[in-house]
């Protein structure tokens, strides 16, 4: 089930920032650890000022999108969840509340940008990112 949040306890966010910091170690072991660490308490402070959308499966929340505006930040999912069809789940339920989507891929994240591309999303520029010295990609999907 998928559920835009309305309200957000501490609780809610300390769930959500741990699958946030963990999803991250594991898809962009091309960064530094420290880099994720560093932002931990930062990106915490920015989910009330966002757009949550929780998906839960066994009555716990398995994964979330976080967005700002039409900006998705990411689509985060619990490892053992991971591959089964949740991240598009998601991106369906955004596709249907929004009329346009954007978001920045790391290069270096080819199952990213696989998953992307595959739901019609396509590349609008490449830039460098000087905090984590690597180039990403950024990314634009419209309803017709």
């Amino acid at each position: 089930m998928i559920k835009k949040l309305e309200n957000m306890d501490s609780e809610l966010i300390e769930k959500i920032s741990y699958i946030w910091l963990n999803s991250n170690l594991d898809a962009h072991d091309f960064i530094k650890r420290d880099y994720w660490v560093d932002n931990f308490t930062k990106v915490k402070t920015m989910f009330p000022d966002s757009t949550i959308y929780v998906y839960y499966a066994d009555n716990q929340i398995v994964g979330f999108a976080g967005l700002y505006e039409q900006y998705i930040a990411g689509i985060f999912i619990i490892e053992n969840y991971r591959n089964k069809g949740i991240g598009r789940l998601i991106l369906e339920r955004l596709k249907k509340d929004y009329n346009a989507l954007n978001l920045h891929v790391y290069e270096k994240n080819q199952g990213a940008m696989r998953f992307y591309t595959k739901h019609h999303f396509e590349i609008r520029s490449k830039e460098f990112e000087a905090e984590t010295q690597e180039y990403e990609y950024f990314m634009e999907w419209h309803s017709h």
